[in-house]
């Protein structure tokens, strides 16, 4: 049986140096790894996201990004986040988690 691709949940699209990155669909992978990242629950790195916090952006993009884009590093990630697309950055983010 195949499966119909326009089922499979999308990914948040952002914008990063010029250049489109998917932000994958949240899945119970990405949770385990993001509560391992801040050794919390899921509910508590939402109520996190609230603050706006950078070093809390900075961990969610390296988790969603890094393992699908290679040459992504956490320390080019925070290269390319700056204050002038912070805002947008964190909104992509939220809306990627669900927020």
């Amino acid at each position: 049986m195949e499966e119909n691709i326009l089922t499979q949940p999308k990914g948040t699209v952002i914008n990063l140096g010029g250049k489109d990155y998917e932000l994958p669909p949240f899945n119970l992978n990405t949770m385990v790894e993001l509560e391992d990242q801040f050794n919390c629950s899921i509910e508590n790195i939402k109520e996190a996201m609230e603050s706006r916090r950078a070093g809390t952006i900075k961990k969610l993009l390296i988790v969603f990004l890094c393992p699908h884009y290679p040459e992504l590093t956490p320390e080019k990630i925070g290269e390319l986040v700056t204050l002038t697309n912070l805002a947008e950055v964190s909104t992509k983010v939220a809306q990627a988690i669900g927020g």
